[in-house]
């Protein structure tokens, strides 16, 4: 029983300093990971989405960013967001977007909804549809296509 309390209490002290840095005689002996910050962005309403979307999800390389939504955010440009090759899923509905040539950089890309993005460049939208799983276009490219 006095085992089980020993590790117990163990593993609790540890797990709680997993985000300080663990010196031993000033030397580090544990260090914990830094979040990603290696990027610009640009457009401050999308940099505001990755940066919480980084922290909330804790990532420390750009490759472990599979999901970002940012509806609604007010974003108009998306110059920066290749640095993060490995979205799977992105949710950029309801933004200010008129250019998403960038996301052709994205090879991962599976989902991708850019509805609600009314002064969009439907040509250069619909063009991603060959690349990806799902594409939701904005209604005026739906329109266009028939």
């Amino acid at each position: 029983m006095k085992k089980v309390f020993c590790i117990t209490l163990l593993t609790l002290i540890t797990s709680a300093c997993s985000r300080y840095t663990v010196t031993f005689n000033d030397a580090p002996v544990y260090n914990p990971p830094t979040l990603f910050s290696d990027y610009t962005i640009t457009d401050s309403p999308l940099d505001e989405c990755v940066t919480l979307t980084i922290k909330d999800q804790k990532l420390t390389q750009a490759s472990q960013l599979a999901t970002l939504r940012c509806s609604e955010a007010g974003i108009t440009s998306l110059d920066g967001l290749e640095k993060f090759t490995h979205i799977v899923v992105l949710d950029l509905s309801r933004n200010d977007l008129k250019n998403v040539s960038i996301l052709h950089k994205l090879t991962h890309l599976t989902h991708i909804n850019l509805s609600g993005n009314d002064r969009l460049a439907c040509k250069e939208a619909s063009g991603l549809a060959e690349k990806v799983e799902q594409i939701i276009l904005p209604a005026h490219c739906i329109t266009k296509r028939l």
